[in-house]
């Protein structure tokens, strides 16, 4: 009898650990409304193997992020990272250290940060994996120089960065890197170094018709230049963002949206001057 009670009170966590899609719908709402984890705690108990709970974990880790439960992402990240440490899955592990350094910083806990960040490119580099340090490099040794007031020191981070995952050809990777870059020129003040990292990369990327990145400069540009009131370069480059995008097809929605925002701020910028 008490075993059949339990097995009742506990068909929502067993569905919330098989993945069913309506039990974790449901519980990402309750999560989002400051839930307690009473729910997902039971489940992850009924977890039978690693395997199992893992899998669990980097749901409900990603679930809290996107519900802003930073405290309570961080501390299944760690259980994550504790799980592949016991595996000897050193490439996970440092995944795991990447996601809690991040977590870190977002919760201002520099030191802690630091020191994750430290330990994944460690072994990041004894495992000859760039891509891993180059998610180092990007989204925890350029954020926390910034945050300490290092911005040259950050922007050197940011640029080996994109410089890593150009040589694994990975344009997404190097598109953001070059973004950080420039958005750390702009909070220093320094647009024209800005919009030099993004000139160059532009021409670059034209070069080797990578389209997408391409267009990702541009529309970052535009920001640049309408940040300092250059508002013929903001509808130039705004203009040239939008014709690049409307010839990416299905795979450039984001971009074309992204576009024409550039583009509806640019022309409105230089028409509110134009009615002064």
């Amino acid at each position: 009898m008490a075993m059949a009670s339990m097995a009742s009170a506990s068909m929502a966590s067993v569905a919330l650990l098989a993945g069913d899609a309506a039990a974790r719908a449901r519980a990402h709402v309750a999560l989002s409304a400051g839930a307690s984890l009473e729910e997902v705690e039971e489940a992850r108990h009924l977890a039978e193997d690693v395997q199992t709970e893992q899998a669990f974990l980097s749901w409900l880790a990603s679930s809290l992020r996107s519900c802003r439960r930073y405290g309570d992402a961080l501390r299944y990240t760690k259980r994550q990272m504790e799980l592949w440490r016991q595996e000897e899955d050193l490439g996970e592990m440092a995944k795991s250290l990447c996601e809690i350094a991040e977590l870190c910083i977002t919760l201002d806990q520099v030191e802690e940060a630091t020191e994750a960040g430290k330990t994944a490119e460690s072994i990041f580099k004894r495992l000859k994996d760039s891509k891993g340090e180059a998610r180092v490099l990007l989204e925890v040794v350029s954020k926390v120089e910034m945050l300490k007031g290092e911005a040259d020191v950050a922007h050197l981070a940011a640029k080996q960065a994109s410089i890593l995952y150009q040589r694994e050809g990975m344009t997404s990777g190097e598109c953001k890197a070059l973004k950080v870059l420039s958005e750390q020129h702009v909070s220093a003040g320094e647009h024209e170094e800005a919009l030099q990292v993004l000139g160059e990369a532009a021409v670059r990327f034209r070069k080797c018709n990578e389209q997408i990145p391409l267009a990702e400069m541009l529309i970052a540009a535009v920001a640049v230049h309408l940040d300092v009131g250059r508002l013929s370069q903001a509808r130039k480059a705004a203009d040239t963002a939008l014709g690049v995008c409307r010839q990416l097809g299905p795979s450039g929605q984001r971009q074309l949206a992204s576009g024409l925002c550039a583009s509806a701020r640019a022309h409105l910028a230089d028409r509110d001057v134009r009615s002064w």
